[in-house]
């Protein structure tokens, strides 16, 4: 099904983002490792990508803590099931990827082409190799300010304790100072957080085990919080209004309850409508009438 109006860069800013932000900003800057946890569809990825790619730099949102963006390294710790290759390979080879573009801007070199995918480590004399000989003085040498894993609750010890290990550097006497963020989203249900795999995790390093007491929870959006985020997407980003007789309040709290105030099913429920509309034309605003709200349901229930 194909849409007029995509929603995949649209992101409904409301003041808890903000003060989010500022939190990630602050501990980005102060090197400080921050745990995130949601459930599935609660939005947490979506908020990061915002955060990473509008906010973190937008005095506006985070006050002087501004933090660059080219300067935060994203990864999603994807999980290759039974290919074999270990979550510690998925993981450094992105990172690797991801070093060697940042020194390229850095230094004002053209970021090169890469035909396929990158290479697959398998035994841990590659994996070792790679993280000392290659990624290690890279890492050294570029200095990322933030590095933010996705989809952390498949992460293991041994790519833990290497992400620990990158962000810090041998001073004088011996002590060591991290110099970087590390920010670890999960998806963890709520009524499981501190039961969780992730949550074990993190209380098996001194390190991690510190952090975790004020880790983020990003919940489901609230009626109210799903009512003003459709309300904005129809008005900004679909270019619609309600018609006179249908009740926006109402059907608004409707739309919620169809997708269980998930954010991804919400993105899916705004697709539809948006087919349903039709094209835009111009300035015209696209009319919501009791008859596209059933043909929205139709589709929904299919």
């Amino acid at each position: 099904m194909s849409v007029h109006s995509p929603l995949r860069d649209a992101f409904v800013v409301l003041p808890h983002h903000q003060e989010r932000a500022r939190l990630l900003n602050t501990a980005v800057l102060e090197c400080a490792i921050v745990p995130i946890v949601g459930a599935s569809g609660s939005g947490k990825t979506r908020f990061l990508h915002w955060w990473w790619q509008a906010a973190c730099a937008d005095q506006r949102m985070v006050g002087p803590t501004t933090v660059q963006p080219e300067e935060i390294i994203f990864i999603r710790a994807q999980s290759l099931g039974t290919s074999g290759i270990p979550i510690l390979s998925v993981v450094l080879t992105q990172l690797f990827v991801a070093l060697q573009e940042l020194n390229c801007l850095l230094t004002e070199q053209r970021i090169p082409h890469r035909s396929g995918k990158p290479r697959s480590l398998y035994s841990k004399r590659q994996i070792a190799s790679l993280l000392h000989e290659e990624i290690a003085p890279l890492f050294a040498e570029v200095q990322p300010q933030a590095i933010v894993i996705t989809s952390a609750e498949v992460l293991d010890d041994e790519t833990l304790t290497a992400l620990l290990h990158l962000r810090r550097v041998v001073r004088r006497g011996y002590t060591y100072k991290p110099t970087c963020g590390l920010v670890l989203c999960a998806r963890v249900e709520p009524e499981k957080i501190e039961d969780s795999r992730f949550s074990a995790l993190l209380n098996r390093s001194p390190e991690t085990r510190t952090a975790w007491p004020d880790h983020l929870t990003i919940d489901l959006m609230s009626v109210r919080e799903c009512g003003l985020v459709l309300m904005k997407i129809i008005q900004e980003h679909l270019q619609a209004t309600f018609a006179p007789d249908v009740d926006p309040r109402q059907t608004l709290i409707t739309f919620g309850r169809w997708t269980d105030l998930n954010w991804w099913l919400v993105e899916q429920l705004v697709q539809k409508l948006d087919y349903v509309l039709g094209p835009i034309r111009g300035e015209q605003k696209r009319i919501i009438t009791h008859e596209v709200v059933d043909k929205v349901q139709s589709l929904w229930k299919r």
